[in-house]
């Protein structure tokens, strides 16, 4: 089996006053899943080329002009990037560490055992400010892919080993980021982090895409308890997902921190789109 591994900003505007009454409409809100319309249209795989197809993403030659989301204003040191919020991550990821290093080295040794390959999987993502970090999974399938071209995980997918079907069914295999949180990287709470190459297609698609990461990428985040999880079949996929980003940016609070991760737990054991 031959292993593929090709490793290879915007300055955020000020943050202003925001009204308590929509902050508590947002927390009110956690955890449902918005079922709003669609407002793009069914995208055609051939209008664009090989590369975006490999992504499921297309243009409709009737739309060309990239989608457009409202700016996540309001991000700077005071708000999500803030002091407080770093070190509550720091704390909490250091007590997960220690409190799961039993089951880390038990899905480490399930992994080694059911395939070969390395135990973790490292990919390159972009973090707070476009800056690039190699993220940390157990490793799932047979694959390592990275740089260009980087295949979403599909409902059977054949890559998917044994274990890691259990593993990606529970979230397990996310647990490694936890020394992404640790080393600074990513936070707890925040944006997902994406593949380098769906960043570059979907942010000339989408835009205010990159607004998304005006904030370090979380572990979970406010799109991931409302739907917004498991692969982004189209454009508009895609979209609903940037949208709960940028608003949980604009409506950061550290309460809405602890809610998203309260909801995470009900939305783990639902595992609707998790394969």
């Amino acid at each position: 089996m031959q292993w593929v591994d090709n490793r290879g900003s915007a300055q955020p505007p000020p943050r202003g006053p925001q009204s308590g009454t929509e902050r508590r409409d947002l927390n009110r809100r956690a955890g449902r899943t918005a079922k709003e319309p669609s407002v793009l249209p069914r995208f055609m795989p051939s209008v664009i080329g090989k590369r975006t197809e490999r992504v499921d993403v297309a243009l409709n030659s009737e739309n060309r002009a990239a989608r457009t989301i409202a700016s996540a204003s309001r991000a700077m040191d005071c708000g999500p990037n803030c002091k407080a919020k770093r070190l509550l991550d720091f704390v909490f990821a250091l007590i997960g560490v220690v409190l799961f290093l039993p089951l880390l080295l038990i899905v480490a040794a399930a992994v080694m055992l059911d395939s070969p390959g390395p135990v973790f999987f490292k990919q390159w993502r972009g973090g707070r400010n476009g800056r690039r970090f190699q993220i940390f999974k157990f490793r799932t399938m047979t694959c390592m892919e990275d740089g260009k071209d980087v295949r979403q995980a599909r409902l059977g997918d054949a890559r998917v080993t044994r274990v890691g079907r259990v593993l990606r069914k529970s979230s397990l295999d996310e647990l490694p980021q936890l020394f992404n949180v640790l080393r600074g990287e990513m936070s707890l709470v925040g944006p997902r982090p994406h593949a380098l190459a769906h960043d570059e297609v979907y942010s000339a698609l989408i835009r205010g895409y990159s607004d998304r990461q005006l904030v370090k990428p979380g572990i979970t985040g406010w799109a991931q308890i409302n739907g917004c999880r498991g692969e982004t079949q189209d454009v508009a996929a895609m979209e609903r997902r940037v949208r709960r980003d940028i608003d949980y940016i604009r409506h950061w609070s550290l309460w809405l921190d602890f809610v998203i991760l309260m909801k995470t737990i009900n939305e783990l054991l639902r595992s609707d789109h998790a394969y």
